[in-house]
């Protein structure tokens, strides 16, 4: 392997999740360039990078000079971020004052545009700068989204994946800038956009290789997206289309957040037939646990039925992580939820066997034994490395439990009182005997006065 091809694995990954702005420009500037290759979203990474980390651990060179030369990599290398964050070492304030100035400049490609949206956005955070972005990122999804979005290839920036990115608050963006944003005008862009085909490999890709160059990856991270975006703009004229997709589309996540959206934009009764099919089809039943998450964040109590463990993946697997993440899945969707049915699902969390001998801190169980495991040859490392994995475990099961235990406490549930008694009485950790504790005391003995 080429050292050269290596240095895509040391871009900052803060680079690739920065996010963009813009003002209104005209048709001219929004639409893409078809015609002109570009180099792939996080591949090639040329020799120039080294040359430019040579100015910047110059100590020769004064810094106003550093800002200069780094500069003229703007017009060498297309992908920009990587540019500013090595002008943002030498001077933060120019870096984002560079970032807005090409931004707002009418020379600036639509692709340059997107990634300096991305930076300014996530890296700066400039205060205003999400409007003027808005009105960029709009019209681009209006002139030209589809035709830009549409097409057999490499995962780069697009207007479409970003708008959706925005929506989802995936990929570094937060899902709170999505109201300066809406706009139904791109509902039916959006919905011919989930007929989009799949990522394609490049023929460069640093250390990960998955594929030949030209072969479908079997996804489109962006197209996975949609939905969510087309959930928040309250796109029922997209109903049918994603039906279709979650019964028979070959990219699991994206039939995922279809379940999803179909919970948003369903109304009750139809929604009922929905879980009805999902449930007697075959392989669709994993499909659950979004569709229930859509209908929580609806407010419809219906959804907690699918938080159950059984439509899980992880349901059967015996590792500790696997337990903990699904049980935070769920917990996270129904974080301040309430209703009547919030007993059950406690219940069957707290008899749950595997984290029942997680919370009791039972080193003989099988799930602790992970903790312990090591790749390392070294003695001290060995040492070292399972005692933060222990550490890390252990303060991940203790906000685990903080979480089950405000959620009880939400909906009132002194009925479970004998199990945290016992988890009180057999854990031999301190802080979760502390937290039962303090929930017998404020649930469980004033009922029994």
């Amino acid at each position: 392997m080429k050292v050269r091809d290596c240095l895509t694995c040391l871009l900052p990954f803060s680079l690739l999740i920065l996010s963009s702005s813009t003002r209104l420009f005209a048709e001219e500037d929004t639409k893409p360039n078809l015609g002109e290759e570009t180099i792939p979203f996080m591949e090639v990474i040329s020799r120039t990078y080294q040359e430019m980390d040579n100015i910047v651990a110059s100590k020769d060179i004064p810094k106003d000079e550093k800002i200069q030369k780094l500069r003229e990599f703007l017009e060498k290398e297309p992908y920009w971020p990587g540019v500013l964050y090595r002008i943002a070492q030498v001077d933060e304030l120019a870096a984002q004052s560079i970032a807005l100035e090409l931004f707002q400049s009418k020379t600036t490609t639509r692709e340059h545009k997107l990634q300096l949206g991305r930076v300014l956005l996530q890296r700066y955070k400039v205060p205003g700068f999400m409007r003027e972005y808005a009105n960029f990122l709009i019209c681009a999804v209006l002139n030209g989204g589809e035709e830009e979005f549409c097409r057999k290839r490499e995962r780069k920036l697009s207007a479409v994946g970003e708008y959706a990115f925005i929506a989802s608050g995936f990929e570094g963006y937060s899902s709170d800038a999505f109201e300066k944003i809406k706009d139904k005008r791109v509902i039916p862009i959006l919905i011919k956009c989930l007929n989009a085909p799949d990522n394609v490999y490049g023929k460069q890709r640093g250390c990960v290789i998955r594929g030949k160059p030209g072969e479908p990856t079997g996804r489109n991270v962006q197209r996975q997206q949609i939905p969510i975006a087309l959930a928040k703009l309250g796109a029922v004229e997209s109903i049918d289309p994603l039906k279709k997709i979650l019964m028979t589309h070959h990219d699991y996540h994206l039939r995922k957040n279809s379940a999803y959206a179909l919970a948003i934009l369903m109304k009750r009764k139809d929604s009922r037939i929905a879980e009805e099919n999902l449930r007697k089809t075959e392989g669709c039943q994993q499909f659950l646990f979004p569709f229930g998450t859509g209908l929580i964040e609806k407010g419809n109590d219906d959804g907690v039925d699918y938080m159950a463990f059984k439509y899980s993946a992880y349901f059967n697997e015996d590792s500790l992580s696997s337990v903990l993440y699904m049980l935070e899945q769920r917990l996270n969707v129904l974080k301040g939820f309430k209703s009547k049915k919030m007993e059950s699902f406690y219940k069957q969390v707290l008899k749950y066997k595997p984290l029942y001998h997680i919370l009791l801190f039972d080193e003989k169980s099988k799930l602790w034994q992970e903790t312990k495991a090591t790749k390392f040859a070294d003695t001290t490392l060995i040492q070292s490395n399972a005692e933060k994995v222990r550490n890390h475990s252990t303060r991940r099961i203790i906000t685990l439990y903080k979480d089950i235990i405000d959620g009880m406490r939400a909906n009132h549930l002194e009925a479970l009182c004998p199990l945290i008694s016992d988890i009180w009485k057999q854990t031999r950790n301190a802080e979760i005997k502390k937290i039962s504790e303090k929930y017998i005391d404020e649930i469980c003995r004033p009922n029994e006065a």
